[in-house]
């Protein structure tokens, strides 16, 4: 969203809901034409601003970080039977700690993923976590949200080949806001 701060510069900012933590943070600064940037004060109080702006990026990283190692550990502990990440910022790379807990938790009924960044890329992982040691499918996911992810027809192709094909237990697939084209669809209707 955009608003002027209190120098009369034009700030567009936007917010990011990480764990229960809403983090909102200034991160391009456009002077108005009428308040050009010239004196020291004002070149420390922007010096000052993009430090502030660093700070809160890197409190961001840390607490998505945190946030997939204590996936991995609840994983670990098999006691997941719903899993809700959507509106974490989640990018592929964090398709593999989706696996682990997916892998480890084999009564994991509802996995929601939606409003992230996991594109093509990470469908494609997260379709592959449907694969099982033994090489048989999830046996009890009965839900997977991937709405709103930018995931195309490659993403819904390997949806298709390890998640859906030969998959009993999988009821429901959201794949709402995605870039769906005509080879995806095919390969989801098998």
């Amino acid at each position: 969203k955009t608003h002027l701060n209190n120098t009369n510069e034009k700030c567009i900012s936007f917010s990011k809901i990480t764990t229960n933590i809403a983090i909102s943070s200034c991160k391009t600064y456009i002077p108005t034409p009428h308040t050009a940037l010239s004196s020291s004060a004002s070149l420390e109080k922007q010096n000052s601003i993009q430090k502030m702006n660093s700070l809160e990026e890197k409190k961001k990283q840390d607490t998505l970080r945190i946030l997939v190692q204590n996936l991995d550990i609840a994983a670990i502990n098999q006691r997941l039977i719903v899993i809700n990440l959507s509106r974490r910022g989640l990018t592929w790379l964090d398709g593999r700690a989706i696996c682990t807990a997916m892998g480890l938790n084999p009564h994991l009924v509802v996995l929601k993923l939606s409003y992230n960044y996991l594109e093509n890329r990470g469908a494609a992982i997260i379709a592959g976590g449907f694969v099982m040691e033994d090489k048989t499918k999830h046996p009890s996911l009965k839900v997977l949200d991937l709405g709103f992810n930018s995931i195309g027809d490659a993403g819904c192709v390997a949806l298709a080949l390890h998640a859906l094909n030969r998959n009993f237990s999988l009821s429901t697939l959201y794949l709402s806001g995605n870039y769906l084209r005509h080879k995806g669809a095919i390969a989801l209707a098998g």
